[in-house]
């Protein structure tokens, strides 16, 4: 493994659920998350802000114009039209966003809801990214939000590579054995690893996307937080192979 290796953890979708905020918890204080994103329109935010108070993290605005899950569902802050399918809530995924086609003045001003209910909340947002990459369905956004993130002191930074997939074909023995050899296999640089981890629940097996069985998402997203917990994962990260960063130490 690559002792030069700097590895951004982000956990995404704080203010999702419960279980999701418990999850992200879990993967800073026991974990290597770093870096939590923060769905401001999302129905679980505000015990967001009571779970995640205190726990050393770096937080950020987790720009959302995507509600595609069948349950929870939400409509934009701003309660824009422009913004809504014909449920009134989000369009459901980025072919049905572009569909809609808002004006990027439009998707900033829904952005800017959404960072002042964070801070309302008493988070100190640092950085910006975006649920799904959504900017890329609609043409003119990047340079808008770039306009945005500086206006508002935010970092946003899109371009950082996520860790490389194994090559086809290996099976390691189980998830943290198969992040180990991930890891072994990146080389130097700044790299980015998303996660979403939960603790499953009866509630979070209800949550799936159009197409996938109820429970499938709730299985991957509790394994999630099991390996960013993991002590092999821990020890590769402490023992200087790794450096996880947060950021604001960019």
């Amino acid at each position: 493994m690559n002792a030069k290796i700097q590895l951004l953890t982000r956990a995404d979708d704080a203010g999702m659920s419960v279980e999701a905020n418990e999850g992200i918890r879990e993967s800073v204080v026991r974990g290597i998350n770093r870096n939590v994103s923060l769905m401001g329109g999302g129905p679980a935010i505000e015990d967001a802000a009571e779970r995640l108070r205190g726990i050393d993290a770096c937080f950020g605005l987790h720009a959302c114009m995507n509600s595609e899950w069948l349950a929870p569902r939400w409509a934009p802050l701003t309660g824009d039209p422009r913004l809504c399918d014909g449920q009134g809530m989000l369009p459901g995924s980025r072919d049905a966003l572009q569909k809609l086609n808002p004006e990027p003045e439009v998707v900033v001003r829904e952005l800017a809801s959404q960072l002042a209910r964070l801070r309302s909340l008493g988070f100190q947002v640092s950085y910006m990214d975006e649920h799904m990459y959504f900017s890329e369905a609609l043409h003119g956004l990047r340079p808008a939000f770039k306009a945005f993130a500086k206006a508002e002191g935010l970092i946003y930074r899109m371009e950082i590579p996520t860790v490389p997939s194994l090559p086809k074909g290996q099976k390691p023995a189980d998830e943290a054995e198969r992040i180990l050899e991930r890891l072994r296999l990146t080389p130097p640089g700044l790299w980015l690893s998303i996660t979403h981890p939960i603790v499953d629940s009866a509630e979070m097996r209800a949550i799936h996307l159009p197409g996938r069985a109820p429970g499938e998402m709730a299985a991957e997203r509790d394994a999630e937080r099991r390996w960013l917990a993991d002590p092999r994962i821990i020890a590769a990260c402490d023992g200087g192979a790794v450096r996880v960063v947060r950021y604001d130490e960019l």
